[in-house]
C-alpha cells in the first residue's frame, strides 16, 4: 500500500510539473530577475478562532521555475515556486502537509487559535540532491528568510 502511494504521489508530481492547474504558472514564472522588486512582507492578522501558516520556499530548486508539489489533508496546495509563499488559515487542530519531489515527506503541526506559523519546504540541494524537505521555521529565522519571497497567487 505504501509503495503504491509513492507511485501515486510520482504522477501527482509529473502532472503537476506539467499543467499550470497546481499554480506555478508555467515554465518562466518562478524566480526574479534583479529590477524585479519584492514588495515588503507584511504578517497578515489571523482571522478570529483559526491559526495561520505561511508555507515558503527558498531559492533553489532543481526543477527550473517550479518547486515542488506541496500537499494539505484535502489536496494539492500549490507548486512552490523559488522564492515565494503562500498562507494557509486553518481550523486549529492537527495539520498534516506533505512536500513531494522524489518522494513525499511529511509535516505534522499543532496549530492554535491565534498563531502563526512558518513552514519552509523545498528540495535539497546536497547529498540527497532533490530529496523533499519540509519543516516548521523558528518566527524570527522565517521573518528573515520569507522577506525576499513574493506571494504567489492562488
Amino acid at each position: 500500500m505504501k509503495r503504491m502511494t509513492i507511485v501515486l504521489l510520482s504522477v501527482i508530481v509529473a502532472l503537476a510539473l506539467a499543467s499550470p492547474i497546481f499554480g506555478a504558472g508555467g515554465a518562466g514564472g518562478g524566480g526574479q530577475t534583479q529590477d524585479q522588486k519584492v514588495p515588503p512582507f507584511v504578517e497578515a492578522s489571523v482571522p478570529d478562532g483559526k491559526a495561520l501558516i505561511y508555507i515558503y520556499s527558498g531559492s533553489f530548486t532543481l526543477m527550473g521555475s517550479f518547486g515542488p508539489l506541496l500537499l494539505g489533508q484535502s489536496g494539492p496546495i500549490a507548486v512552490l515556486a523559488p522564492n515565494h509563499y503562500r498562507t494557509l488559515v486553518t481550523e486549529p487542530g492537527t495539520i498534516k502537509l506533505w512536500v513531494v519531489s522524489l518522494y513525499a515527506r511529511e509535516l505534522k503541526l499543532e496549530a492554535i487559535a491565534g498563531q502563526i506559523y512558518y513552514v519552509k519546504a523545498g528540495a535539497s540541494a546536497f547529498i540527497q540532491a532533490g530529496a523533499p524537505e519540509i519543516a516548521l521555521i523558528p518566527n524570527e529565522k522565517a521573518m528573515k528568510e520569507i522577506a525576499v519571497c513574493k506571494q504567489q497567487d492562488e
